[in-house]
């Protein structure tokens, strides 16, 4: 005998909406250029974190302004715009990390990062 269980509605909540003052305060909150670039990319160019994570130094266009994001959600590609700001900070960070392949890797340069830091290293800003 098989039983169907009605399934659980659960509310649907709107997500909490920081104001500036508090996106300021999130985004200042790593000590580490890149977990501040990764954070601000997420925000600023409205990176999925799955995007970041296959973020390729390929993909970062500085003359164009532009990075390219392969295989986002629905396995399509698309152009993000960088701004000024996040250019610089990429620069640094490629400089003094050298990282193969990825943008953003973990001890390992050839092995891409997780951005489960995020969750450790920031604050409640709402």
């Amino acid at each position: 005998m098989r039983v169907i269980l009605p399934s659980i509605e659960r509310p649907k909540k709107l997500p909490v909406v920081l104001n500036q003052r508090g996106i300021k305060q999130l985004l200042r909150t790593p000590k580490l250029l890149k977990h501040r670039l990764v954070l601000g990319m997420l925000y600023g160019c409205g990176l999925r974190n799955f995007e970041l994570r296959n973020l390729q130094r390929r993909d970062l266009d500085f003359d164009r302004k532009m990075v390219h994001v392969r295989q986002g959600k629905g396995r399509k590609d698309r152009y993000v715009p960088l701004s000024e700001m996040h250019i610089r900070g990429l620069k640094k960070y490629l400089l003094a990390e050298n990282p193969v392949t990825w943008c953003f890797t973990g001890n390992d340069k050839n092995r891409q990062s997780c951005t489960a830091f995020l969750a450790r290293n920031t604050v409640d800003c709402s």
